[in-house]
């Protein structure tokens, strides 16, 4: 029977192979426009039927 892979050791062995560090992503990815303005998924548009 042989060894089962899992991914974590899979995606570990890839990147050592690939010689490059890994890096956090960079911060500041995500910027408020307007916090006081209203949610655009709040509105009329974005409602949906009551489940029965």
């Amino acid at each position: 029977m042989g060894r089962e892979l899992i991914l974590r050791d899979a995606l570990a062995t890839w990147w050592k192979t690939r010689g490059t560090p890994i890096s956090a992503p960079a911060t500041g990815r995500i910027s408020f426009v307007d916090e006081g303005a209203a949610c655009a998924s709040k509105g009329p548009a974005a409602s949906r039927p009551e489940r029965p």
